[in-house]
């Protein structure tokens, strides 16, 4: 049995056998029509500039490009990689106002966007890591810890896709603290600090330092920064936390 669904235009296709060519050709098609917005603004005479072209790129197209990318990414086949990449490909010439000859490597350099491939194994990277740093029991973190054994000889999950990338980074994965629980406040204390002269009589960095010094003496689990300024007239008051 084949199963299939598709999120309104924008969505991802699934298929029961986890092949996403159908949602790649899908990507391809969207992408496409919106190149050649781009393509209409690069004119010689009144185009946009290589600037704002690139902006549009990276705002309007690339964005659905990846879309839910970390999903679907690592199941992809490379011949769907390859039509992912043409499309930027053309994206990218008509950012820089270059010709269909001109090598892909110089289209990246020129324009400053990394290939769609690097992209794709960066979005996969951030993804395990957020992942990762939830709480012990959340399913997503479960999902990247399990070991199951893998069926498939050609195409891998996210799970398999990125369990090599914290070798390869060489990097050191933050402890992530809990969540402070939920305030349960009934009565609110105001402590003074009472100054020896007027306070326009002190420096600023005298008011800091007794600032830091009544904060020193609190025995709280956590504080709040709070500050509010206002006119003489207390008009146009305002405060922030």
């Amino acid at each position: 049995m084949t199963w299939y669904r598709s999120i309104n235009s924008s969505g991802v296709n699934i298929l029961a056998d986890l092949n996403f060519n159908r949602h790649v050709d899908a990507v391809v098609d969207r992408c496409r029509k919106r190149s050649r917005v781009l393509k209409c603004l690069a004119t010689k005479n009144w185009g946009c500039s290589v600037e704002t072209q690139r902006t549009i790129y990276v705002q309007y197209i690339r964005p659905a490009l990846e879309y839910a990318s970390p999903s679907w990414g690592p199941w992809k086949s490379n011949t769907a990689m390859k039509k992912l990449q043409r499309v930027q490909n053309e994206a990218l010439r008509a950012v820089a106002g270059l010709t269909a000859t001109c090598p892909v490597d110089f289209l990246h350099l020129e324009t400053g966007i990394e290939p769609l491939e690097t992209r794709f194994e960066k979005n996969y990277m951030l993804m395990r890591e957020r992942y990762l740093s939830m709480a012990p029991n959340d399913p997503r973190t479960e999902l990247l810890e399990k070991e199951a054994p893998v069926k498939l000889k050609t195409r891998h999950g996210l799970r398999h896709a990125t369990d090599k990338y914290p070798e390869k980074a060489q990097f050191a994965r933050a402890e992530t603290k809990g969540c402070a629980p939920p305030w349960r406040i009934t009565k609110l204390r105001f402590d003074k600090f009472p100054l020896d002269k007027k306070k326009e009589e002190y420096t600023k960095e005298e008011l800091t330092e007794r600032t830091e010094e009544k904060i020193r003496m609190l025995d709280a689990k956590a504080i709040l920064y709070t500050d509010g300024s206002t006119s003489g007239k207390q008009e146009n008051g305002g405060a922030g936390l």
